[in-house]
């Protein structure tokens, strides 16, 4: 598996505890309660652009959730509802350390429910490999989707024993479909990296376990 390293990743599964929350009904009860509508309320720097289209267009509901600078939420380009972890996934902090311990900062946590089709397009990260986690989902089949030139369309499956995945965010675009009346909670990680070898190790060794999902080109 020497092909197996940042360049090349499109998308893989990690291996990790699925990360959930450990109260259930708590997590449902703060959602219900504080989620909301997000806007693109300005173009951010990944190149998603504001315009009469995308003006005052309902693209997700959701929450931000943590913020190491929480002015970073203040001039956001994205509006969307603060609610601190502690108060509807307290867990979700430490769990993230160990599951990937080649974190170096967490700088942003955000849960997602896409309202549309997604179209592809790129996030803004601190680094090119973007961590998810999706943390609820009702779909009967996979609706996350990366794209790149010369690889095509790629749908992200996950086994059923983790629900961590990562991505390449400077090579390749994602998207993702919506089915009416179907939810997926998905939990959107801006990150810093303490060691690439460190991580690079981790997709080789989840590559071993999961060999039917992960895709490098």
């Amino acid at each position: 598996m020497n092909n197996i390293n940042t360049d090349n990743l499109i998308w893989a599964a990690l291996s990790a505890p699925p990360l959930v929350p450990q109260d259930w009904d708590l997590f449902w009860k703060k959602w219900k309660e504080h989620a909301g509508p997000s806007y693109l309320v300005k173009s951010d720097p990944a190149g998603n652009r504001l315009s009469e289209t995308s003006k005052n267009k309902e693209f997700f509901i959701g929450l931000n959730i943590y913020a190491k600078d929480e002015k970073m939420l203040e001039d956001g380009h994205w509006k969307l509802p603060y609610l601190n972890y502690k108060e509807i996934f307290p867990n979700v902090v430490d769990d993230m350390y160990a599951a990937c311990p080649w974190i170096d900062e967490i700088l942003a946590l955000r849960l997602w429910n896409s309202s549309i089709n997604i179209p592809f397009h790129k996030d803004h990260t601190a680094e090119p490999v973007a961590l998810r986690s999706i943390i609820y989902d009702e779909n009967p089949k996979c609706t996350f989707k990366v794209f790149k030139m010369g690889a095509g369309v790629n749908y992200v499956t996950l086994p059923k024993d983790t629900n961590w995945f990562v991505y390449n965010n400077a090579t390749c675009l994602h998207g993702s479909d919506k089915t009416e009346g179907v939810n997926k909670v998905i939990l959107l990680v801006v990150h810093t990296l303490k060691d690439k070898d460190m991580m690079e190790n981790h997709f080789k060794t989840s590559a071993e376990k999961y060999p039917d999902h992960h895709r490098y080109f």
